[in-house]
This record gives structure tokens, sequence and C-alpha cells, in this order.
């Protein structure tokens, strides 16, 4: 069935670019399916960063639609390391879209908190 989709969101793309990619994602990310959103909002970034170049505002969104769907899976190294490097893109346009910068910023953080909490505890030091 994945396998089924995921050629669904290559159609999509194909006819609709990568915003229509994105919106699969989202879609996907939203039902809570997601394996399947990290895997599109991976092609929507590619196909993004082809057409507009790696600081696009739309990349950034893609990358940190993608590192929430990580941290959602519990995957909080990836997620941290992909919310840092959607943060360092979105410094280049600070204003240029979505998500705003405090916001990604508050997300960086709380993914950075939960990280630390998560290896604490695995360490033994959390209760």
């Amino acid at each position: 069935m994945r396998r089924v989709l995921l050629k669904f969101a290559d159609w999509l793309q194909a006819l609709a670019g990568p915003d229509g990619a994105y919106a699969v994602g989202r879609k996907y990310a939203r039902e809570r399916k997601f394996d399947l959103a990290i895997d599109i909002f991976s092609q929507a970034e590619l196909e993004y960063v082809k057409r507009l170049g790696p600081t696009s505002p739309r990349v950034v969104d893609a990358m940190a639609q993608r590192a929430y769907c990580l941290v959602a899976l519990g995957r909080l190294p990836e997620g941290v390391e992909l919310y840092e490097r959607a943060l360092e893109a979105k410094l280049v346009h600070p204003d240029g879209g979505p998500p705003p910068l405090d916001q990604l910023r508050s997300l960086v953080a709380d993914a950075r908190q939960r990280l630390g909490l998560d290896q604490a505890q695995s360490r033994g030091e959390g209760g």
C-alpha cells in the first residue's frame, strides 16, 4: 500500500509540481501517517531546491514539516538536525514565508529539549 501511495505522490508531483507533493505530505501528516509524509516532504524539498534554490522559503517549510514528522515518530536526532538546517536556511530569508522565524526557533528549542530528555532517560538520569 505504501508503494501505491508513493506512486500517487510521484504522479501528483509530476502533475502539480512540488506544491502538489507538499500538499499530499501535509495531508498524510494530519492523518498521522508520518512515514509517508516524510518521504513526500523529501520529494517536495528536492524539487523545490532544484527549482528555487536551497534557501528558498518553500524548501525551509518542507524541511520543517519533515522535521516535525521525524520528531513525532521519536526520531529525535534526525528531527533536531533537520530543524537546525531549516533554521540556518530560514535566516537567509527570515520574512520569506512559513514557518515564521520565531516559531521555527521555538520548534528547534522544543526538539532539542526532547532530545536531551530522551538521552538523559536512556542514560538512567531521568525519572
